[in-house]
């Protein structure tokens, strides 16, 4: 990481004697300090509790853990240690696909099943957009299922989840097992997934920053295709009409690809056979890997 310049530390301390140690966490970005400042302020009263809260950011704490919570299209996410920070990237394409499925394509009285899902952001923001529908949060960590519940509660007036006819069941079940819990659904019209996705093949200390490095558990984000290869036989298992894979690379598009043109192969009944597609982020990099069968065609029209 570059060295911040003396002059950016004197020029932030003559705005807030408290923004140098802000600075650190954001890597020199002086703006991005000042809204940082400005967030940790509304939320800690006291000066002692916002100095500490700076000192924490100081050391590349994240600033969800410090603050809590992050946005999440219209959800307020609660954070807390030990379970991945909801990203940008996955609200983007999690939004999309609400849209699709709101918009006249299958809104209502559809099974969703999200595995792997941390803080619930993913089913709980296709919750928020859907009307008679099953969900189900599935993750193996007791640290994680615990925040979802919190979730759940915490963002009760966005779900509306009595009005709208949904419900929402927690489940801890291990991804990569051969069968899930017998309390999930036998068959289910949709799985999404944001999987651990780093190989360990990766030099992982130089590759990813240093605060999900230090603070953000390894178990949600060491991985590579042995989740996909798992959930994809899951999906296969369930009858799932479509399949949303978060990745963090081409190869793991590809990947899951090829376990579809695989499963066609072997399975030549059309009506049953997958289609393939991608989808990239808005910095260019592919973000998630699609599958659906011919009666869930729509989804294509999140694919480029």
């Amino acid at each position: 990481m570059p060295r911040i310049p003396t002059t950016l530390f004197q020029q932030a301390r003559r705005i807030n004697k408290l923004l140098p140690l802000v600075l650190k966490g954001t890597h020199g970005d002086i703006e991005a300090a000042q809204n940082e400042l400005r967030w940790m302020a509304q939320e800690f009263k006291t000066p002692e509790q916002l100095r500490q809260a700076c000192l924490k950011r100081s050391k590349n704490y994240p600033l969800q853990y410090i603050l809590g919570s992050q946005p999440f299209e219209r959800l307020d996410v609660l954070c807390q240690p030990g379970v991945l920070i909801p990203r940008w990237e996955t609200e983007e394409w999690t939004l999309k696909l609400a849209r699709v499925l709101r918009d006249g394509k299958a809104d209502q009285g559809l099974k969703v099943l999200d595995l792997c899902t941390g803080t619930g952001c993913i089913p709980l923001l296709l919750s928020a957009f859907l009307k008679k529908s099953d969900f189900w949060a599935v993750d193996i960590s007791d640290t994680a299922l615990s925040l979802v519940e919190k979730n759940l509660k915490h963002n009760e007036l966005e779900l509306r989840l009595k009005e709208s006819g949904n419900s929402f069941t927690i489940c801890k079940s291990d991804v990569l097992a051969e069968n899930l819990a017998e309390s999930l659904p036998k068959t289910v019209d949709l799985i999404t997934a944001n999987p651990p996705y780093i190989p360990t093949y990766y030099n992982f200390d130089s590759l990813v920053e240093r605060s999900v490095r230090l603070y953000e558990p390894k178990l949600a984000l060491i991985g590579d295709k042995e989740f996909y290869t798992a959930i994809f036989r899951h999906a296969c298992n369930l009858n799932a009409k479509g399949l949303i894979l978060e990745v963090g690379d081409q190869d793991q598009i590809n990947h899951t690809h090829g376990l579809a043109i695989q499963f066609n192969k072997s399975n030549p009944d059309s009506d049953n056979n997958w289609s393939c597609g991608a989808m990239h982020d808005s910095n260019g990099k592919p973000r998630i890997a699609i599958l659906w069968k011919p009666s869930w065609s729509f989804l294509e029209s999140i694919t480029n």
